[in-house]
């Protein structure tokens, strides 16, 4: 393992096998900051494996972690809730995306909706659809309605 701090070796995605590790193991579950830092090196363009961060990020009560910040005040919080949901599907996530699908803030239920169609697809995620398919927000009611009809 190289000399330096995981966070910055996030940055290099060659870096990432030791660095993703690391830090969950010297980061508190839930802790924000780590969680923030293994979604944003994820979303590196790369050809390299991101199984390090998800395990990372898992490994840090990534799931449980959804529902507090998605209950945040701050969107950057809400929008890393998003996202975290979006790489770690889960059944436990669609009430928390249910709600933020019409978050205030675009770039938060953006990402809530791309996370939403990607839940796993049980009675619960269809009866949600169902029920944003006839919101009057037109743009969710065609989303939700084009889930529908990919099954």
């Amino acid at each position: 393992m190289p000399d330096s701090d995981p966070v910055s070796a996030l940055a290099d995605p060659d870096q990432w096998s030791w660095a993703a590790p690391a830090l969950a193991s010297i980061a508190q579950r839930g802790d924000r900051d780590a969680l923030a830092a293994l979604v944003a090196a994820y979303g590196q363009r790369t050809e390299a494996s991101r199984q390090p961060l998800l395990d990372a990020i898992e490994s840090l009560n990534g799931v449980p972690a959804v529902v507090q910040l998605a209950r945040s005040e701050g969107a950057g919080d809400r929008l890393l809730a998003a996202r975290l949901a979006h790489l770690l599907p889960a059944s436990a996530h669609v009430p928390v995306l249910e709600q933020l699908v019409t978050d205030p803030d675009r770039e938060v239920a953006a990402e809530a909706r791309a996370a939403l169609r990607t839940q796993p697809r049980d009675a619960h995620w269809r009866e949600v659809v169902r029920h944003l398919a006839q919101s009057s927000d037109t743009d969710l009611a065609t989303e939700a309605k084009a889930w529908q009809r990919e099954g």
